[in-house]
């Protein structure tokens, strides 16, 4: 089973590996009452649902995420600052 990787923070398994929903909802729509762990192969119950929305949220993951794009954004306002900046004779005068 291949997944992802591109954000794997929806969902947490009990072995503590994460995944998106759409990539672990293959594996759940495969399983027979267990799910393995596509990493690690730890095999833990599955929702009686089948369901991704039934398994653990990472939370911290998440959490983390939201910290990151804040801090992206933050970034890039910083850099379009600097660049509005123009070096003229040793002094720095804004762009209009």
């Amino acid at each position: 089973m291949v997944v992802c990787h591109e954000r794997p923070m929806d969902v947490v398994l009990p072995c503590g590996h994460s995944f998106c929903k759409p990539c672990i909802q293959i594996v759940l729509d495969d399983c027979s009452g267990t799910i393995k762990c596509p990493v690690c192969s730890t095999e833990s119950q599955a929702p009686d649902s089948r369901n991704a929305d039934h398994l653990t949220p990472n939370k911290s993951a998440q959490q983390a995420y939201q910290v990151l794009l804040k801090a992206s954004a933050s970034y890039k306002r910083h850099q379009d600052g600097v660049a509005a900046v123009s070096t003229f004779g040793g002094s720095n005068i804004p762009k209009f």
